[in-house]
């Protein structure tokens, strides 16, 4: 007779048989571990793959903010020679980007009307008109020998007239903001129009500066009417699904290795900005590349 004892992490094991029994309980003991250990290489090696070695987006977003060109003070005249020269400098300059595809503010439904209104003008017959989404959109894709441009615009009321109406009444703090903001706004027109080139309004127009100071304003919006009716927040609520269904639809035009250039109002670029950096498939491309420096 074999007598047999040991002692593993505080328990005795007494066999006849020797030390296969012995084995089996050191089999037993060792695989959880083994286990837990392979199960906790599997989960690192998972959130390494989804958070830190995610894949390069493949499609390439270039968003190109813009004042309305219909919209210019009387002196500013984008038909002179002056500008029409600072416009087929911006064009050149988008063109070193590469687009596949260019993306206008004309609303989605009208896609079959800016075809053929495209196509006219690629034939020359249609005279370009003043704003931005032919004098640039058109232009460029022609230049790079498109067969069409995007339209991915929905209109959605903003919703201010009420928040006005109430505030008026019932909050002189934002009417007074209000105030202040139309005059800056007018005071920063006349210093751009009256000293900036096209292409440097545009350049600031990107700026973090720029659309951060819009943003600011939407959500002093937002304080109208707090714990009461909550007015302020329908703007925002109204601006942000306009923005959000844009987007959208921009997703549905866009394809793997594409390179889209936007041309907007300047007050969609903070969404795009936003919606684009967040979409996993989508990169943003840097619009100062492409334009002149602000100075």
């Amino acid at each position: 007779m074999i007598d047999f004892t040991a002692k593993l992490w505080g328990i005795n094991v007494t066999t006849e048989r020797g030390i296969i029994p012995l084995l089996l309980i050191l089999i037993f003991m060792i695989e959880p571990v083994t286990v837990m250990g392979q199960q906790t290489t599997e989960g690192e090696q998972f959130i390494k793959e989804k958070f830190f070695e995610q894949e390069e987006p493949s499609i390439e977003v270039l968003v190109v903010g813009s004042f309305h060109f219909n919209s210019v003070p009387e002196f500013y005249d984008m038909e002179s020679e002056e500008k029409q020269s600072e416009i087929y400098t911006l064009v050149n300059n988008l063109a070193e980007f590469r687009p596949d595809k260019i993306a206008l503010e004309f609303e989605r439904k009208d896609s079959s009307y800016v075809d053929s209104l495209y196509r006219a003008y690629r034939n020359d017959n249609h005279e370009l008109r003043v704003n931005e989404r032919e004098q640039v959109g058109f232009r460029l894709a022609k230049q790079l020998d498109h067969q069409k441009v995007q339209a991915i615009d929905y209109k959605k009321p903003w919703g201010m007239e009420k928040v006005l109406k109430w505030a008026k009444k019932n909050d002189p703090k934002f009417v007074e903001f209000v105030e202040q903001w139309q005059k800056d706004n007018a005071r920063l027109d006349s210093i751009l129009f009256n000293s900036k080139t096209i292409g440097q309004i545009l350049s600031l127009q990107a700026s973090d500066a720029y659309l951060d100071r819009i943003q600011e304003a939407r959500m002093q919006i937002m304080e109208v009417g707090a714990d009461e009716n909550y007015l302020g927040i329908e703007p925002n609520a109204s601006v942000y699904k306009r923005n959000m269904r844009i987007f959208a639809n921009l997703t549905s035009i866009a394809d793997p290795g594409d390179r889209i250039l936007i041309v907007y109002g300047a007050g969609h670029s903070y969404f795009f900005n936003e919606f684009i950096s967040q979409h996993p498939d989508m990169k943003l491309a840097d619009p100062h590349r492409y334009l002149p420096e602000f100075n």
